[in-house]
């Protein structure tokens, strides 16, 4: 316990998937080492993240955090610094480098985690690419979620500043091997595929296509159930998605389970699916639902952009589908079908979980940057 690691980022509330794996890996590094959590985010935020507007009021937010980092690092020289909340945004950017940034003296290592899959940018951007590169210099290390992320900025970054962890789950939302075998079980002796989409209701995560997919679906009598679950961001979303089920008789077929943010209503939602479905054509950086997923034995329909690209290999852990594609979709859902494809790929996605997302695989690696 003699050293010391702080932890700056974004804790929940609200839950997000960066605030959830900011707060994990403070759980993992809690047992080896003195952690102290800084949580960055601004009232503000805590009240609306889509909260726009107001700059001069942000600014003193922002610097106010800062400052607590600041008293942090103060405090404890020669601790280990993990700061998670790097932003690849043109306005995130600087507000690093005028309120976190400066906090970081020589007497601390840090390194910063990157949750995004568009980082790279901030160095291919004339606007930003000084100012980036100023920021490297300052930093000791960079950790990606995957290699594609990391390779990305190799023209930037040097490969001895450059480490891949992966995200990890936190124990309320883990299932153990019985449960999977229950729900295999289950699953075989049950007349419908039963699939979930879990995300914030946006259009860009894909849930219209997975919708019009269940329609596809349905035209062709095929036995299916599909389950969303998520924050709405406009009523208009919202009536738009109950017209549509309601216009084309999907009531029966069709719930949305609205926000879930109990982490074992999370984990009963994928032990109750048969796939799990994110169709996104946002840049991800590694979804953490997908990583739910695996680890509760459910294959995975996804689109390859982004981090999704590492997570799962075609054929194995689930289907690759090309963005806005609800005929894709149905056409990998109507192969799942089958009891014995969706229980081998089942199978694969949880043994995917275990050898290259397991908590005690990731803690390794991060006790590896912190011990040098």
């Amino acid at each position: 316990m003699d050293r010391k690691v702080i932890i700056a980022g974004f804790f929940p509330p609200p839950i997000t998937g960066q605030g959830l794996a900011t707060q994990r890996l403070g759980e993992l590094l809690h047992p080896h080492y003195d952690v102290e959590c800084v949580n960055l985010r601004t009232d503000e935020e805590q009240l609306d993240l889509r909260l726009k507007g107001r700059l001069l009021h942000k600014v003193k937010q922002y610097r106010s955090a800062g400052q607590r980092l600041k008293q942090a690092l103060d405090h404890s020289p020669g601790a280990t610094v993990f700061w998670t909340a790097i932003s690849p945004q043109f306005f995130g950017h600087f507000r690093d480098l005028l309120t976190v940034l400066p906090t970081f003296g020589p007497q601390h290592d840090v390194y910063a985690v990157v949750h995004w899959g568009k980082f790279a940018h901030l160095f291919k951007s004339a606007s930003t690419a000084l100012t980036a590169q100023r920021l490297s210099k300052k930093i000791k290390g960079f950790v990606f979620l995957n290699e594609d992320r990391s390779e990305q900025c190799a023209p930037w970054i040097s490969s001895d500043k450059r480490f891949v962890i992966p995200n990890t789950l936190d124990s309320q939302v883990l299932c153990t091997k019985q449960e999977i075998e229950a729900k295999f079980t289950e699953s075989n002796h049950r007349e419908s595929l039963n699939i979930l989409f879990l995300s914030n209701m946006i259009q860009e995560k894909g849930y219209l296509d997975v919708l019009h997919a269940v329609q596809l679906l349905r035209k062709e009598s095929a036995p299916i159930k599909a389950t969303f679950a998520g924050q709405w961001l406009s009523t208009e979303d919202k009536n738009a998605f109950d017209h549509y089920v309601n216009t084309h008789g999907l009531q029966h077929v069709v719930s949305h389970a609205g926000i879930v943010t109990d982490r074992a209503q999370i984990k009963a939602l994928h032990l109750a699916s048969d796939v799990f479905i994110l169709p996104s054509y946002l840049i991800e950086g590694q979804p953490l639902t997908i990583i739910e997923a695996m680890n509760a034995g459910s294959p995975i329909i996804t689109t390859r952009l982004g981090g999704m690209v590492d997570m799962i290999t075609e054929n194995q852990e689930g289907f690759f589908v090309p963005p806005q594609s609800p005929s894709a979709i149905a056409e990998a859902a109507r192969k799942l079908l089958h009891s014995d494809t969706r229980q081998n790929m089942a199978r694969a996605a949880r043994q995917r979980y275990e050898e290259a997302y397991s908590a005690e695989y990731v803690t390794r690696q991060w006790r590896k940057i912190v011990e040098g």
